[in-house]
């Protein structure tokens, strides 16, 4: 069964008169119009996930179809469960309606943790990448953190999708923060160095000293 979004969703506040809003306010509203899980409802949720994950995998089993035929077959809607959508699906009936499900319930498990992008974001203010794309990349890391997500360890949601944020968040900084792009193993060994050389303090010392 598919969650009906507007249980989770606060009414949300009227444009201003002018009807023109930035969009990292707009997006920080909408965030903030979304109910935040308790801890029984997020495993009740990551549950039901890996029991459609579960279905679907049986489905395409069934048909004889491997996951790779669900990149570029299935069109994708806000929540992915409507008729429409089914009818339009290039693959059989069935193996639609349980992708359609499982990517309604992954939405619904992002949307919900949606503040933790905002959250951890700002630990990157001082950057000079954007904000926007750092929101983006947080956004996607959030379907990561989903698909690796196991309840049984007994861990909050929030406590392991924050670390694929600040994974996100690190390496959108390394790969595109510099004019020459370096290597992201070549900038951490370079932290490496550079951490040994404020240890030591000298920022001239040799090699042996360093290693």
């Amino acid at each position: 069964e598919i969650s009906d979004p507007s249980l989770w969703r606060r009414a949300a506040e009227a444009p201003d008169e002018t009807g023109r809003v930035p969009l990292s306010q707009q997006f920080r509203a909408d965030v903030d119009s979304i109910v935040i899980q308790g801890r029984a409802e997020e495993a009740q949720l990551a549950r039901r996930i890996e029991f459609s994950r579960l279905r679907l995998s049986r489905a395409l089993k069934a048909e004889g179809l491997s996951e790779d035929v669900l990149v570029e077959s299935i069109p994708r809607g806000p929540y992915g469960a409507n008729q429409s959508l089914i009818g339009g699906c290039e693959l059989p009936k069935r193996v639609c309606r349980r992708w359609m499900e499982l990517h309604a319930l992954r939405v619904e498990m992002v949307e919900r943790n949606l503040y933790l992008v905002l959250i951890n974001v700002e630990r990157y203010s001082h950057t000079t990448a954007s904000q926007a794309d750092l929101i983006q990349e947080g956004c996607a890391a959030l379907f990561r953190a989903v698909d690796g997500f196991d309840w049984r360890r007994g861990l909050l949601f929030r406590t392991y999708a924050v670390h694929w944020l600040n994974q996100a968040f690190r390496s959108y900084l390394y790969n595109f923060s510099n004019t020459v792009r370096v290597p992201v193993y070549l900038q951490k060994a370079l932290k490496h160095v550079n951490d040994a050389k404020a240890r030591l303090g000298d920022h001239n010392a040799s090699v042996e000293k360093i290693a």
